[in-house]
């Protein structure tokens, strides 16, 4: 994985949003930072965007479960990093959306949208 440094310099401004919405909203107001989560991520990035149905990432999971499942914790460990520094610069809570999860069944929903979002909680 990149180090934590690369990932924070090319994310510095949304970070830097953060900082100023959280200077400048209202007490009162929560500021509520978001990522992808990785599955959702996932599906993006493999395919190069959205799809009907997340078949291209399906695919590679079906065709090398291992890499995919590498690809995984990779971008589950970058979506840690990305949360922890949109708490350091403000967010008072942060949310994951997974808007393709539903397309996961079975044992691959608890490996990929669950377990994922599990380990992001933790940190």
């Amino acid at each position: 994985m990149k180090p934590a440094g690369a990932i924070h310099e090319r994310l510095s401004p949304v970070y830097e949003t953060v900082r100023i919405l959280s200077r400048e909203l209202p007490r009162e107001t929560a500021l509520i930072g978001f990522a992808g989560a990785p599955w959702t991520v996932a599906t993006y990035m493999i395919a190069g965007r959205g799809t009907p149905d997340q078949g291209p990432a399906h695919a590679f999971k079906a065709a090398d479960r291992a890499a995919f499942s590498a690809l995984i914790e990779r971008i589950t460990e970058a979506t840690i990093l990305y949360l922890s520094a949109q708490i350091e610069a403000g967010a008072e809570a942060v949310k994951l959306f997974d808007s393709w999860a539903g397309s996961l069944k079975g044992a691959d929903f608890d490996d990929f949208a669950i377990a994922p979002a599990r380990e992001s909680s933790r940190h």
